[in-house]
């Protein structure tokens, strides 16, 4: 579900970018949560710690599914 937010949030070009920048950086050695987050957030250029903080470090992420569950329908 955050790979479907992050694609909303970023378009295609620039989801696809980090997905593929990350995977070349870091399939060998694998990497952290903390790590994609701050390559996403470099690759991307935006602001995206409330993004992240909600869904990853608090309990808001609920809020994001009621929104992607509300688009669905």
């Amino acid at each position: 579900m955050l790979f479907y937010i992050l694609h909303q949030v970023l378009g295609e070009e620039m989801f696809n970018e980090i997905i593929k920048s990350y995977y070349q950086k870091y399939y060998l050695s694998g990497a952290t949560t903390r790590e994609f987050i701050a390559h996403t957030k470099k690759v991307s250029g935006m602001n995206l710690n409330k993004l992240f903080n909600d869904w990853i470090f608090t309990t808001n992420y609920y809020n994001y599914l009621k929104m992607v569950f509300q688009c669905l329908n």
